[in-house]
C-alpha cells in the first residue's frame, strides 16, 4: 500500500479503523472497522455523499 496515494482523512480513518480492530480483539482490520471510522471522521467527505443522498 502506497501511503502517498491516500489522503490524510483517508489515512486517519485507515489508522483509527487498526485501532478500533485491536480494541474488539480482532486480529485484521476489515471494510466494517474503516466504514465507521469513515462516518465519524470531522468533515469527512463520504459522510457529506451520504448526508445529501438522505
Amino acid at each position: 500500500m502506497n501511503a502517498e496515494k491516500f489522503t490524510k482523512k483517508s489515512l486517519e480513518a485507515l489508522e483509527n479503523g487498526q485501532k478500533m480492530a485491536m480494541e474488539y480483539g480482532n486480529q485484521e482490520v476489515r471494510s466494517e472497522h474503516i466504514l465507521s471510522c469513515l462516518l465519524t471522521l470531522e468533515d469527512s467527505l463520504i459522510l457529506k455523499l451520504l448526508k445529501k443522498m438522505s
